[in-house]
């Protein structure tokens, strides 16, 4: 029985050869013209590239904001604790209003 990294390995091979065959494509069947063909190739690849080159950039965002929250929550925690104050002042304190 095949493990899983083996049908991934397999089924990346498969595409890889695909679409590396798909590039003789204007040669075999004459249409479409190679320079539009390779053009148009190369904007989806431009495309797809610089989506997943953002991507990282978006979960070091998030990382940050979770901190930031996270470091909020606790320090309306602490001061709660610290002024014996009821759960009123620990939810202004972390939406920022004051009652």
């Amino acid at each position: 029985m095949p493990t899983d990294e083996f049908k991934y390995a397999v089924l990346r091979k498969l595409v890889h050869v695909s679409l590396a065959a798909s590039l003789a494509l204007p040669y075999l069947i004459g249409w479409p013209d190679p320079l539009t063909f390779y053009t148009a190739i190369t904007c989806i690849a431009a495309s797809i590239h610089s989506v997943l080159v953002k991507k990282p950039l978006v979960t070091v965002e998030l990382r940050r904001m979770f901190k930031v929250s996270r470091r909020k929550v606790f320090d309306a925690i602490g001061r709660a604790f610290r002024t014996g104050a009821d759960f009123r002042s620990l939810s202004s304190g972390l939406t920022g209003s004051r009652v």
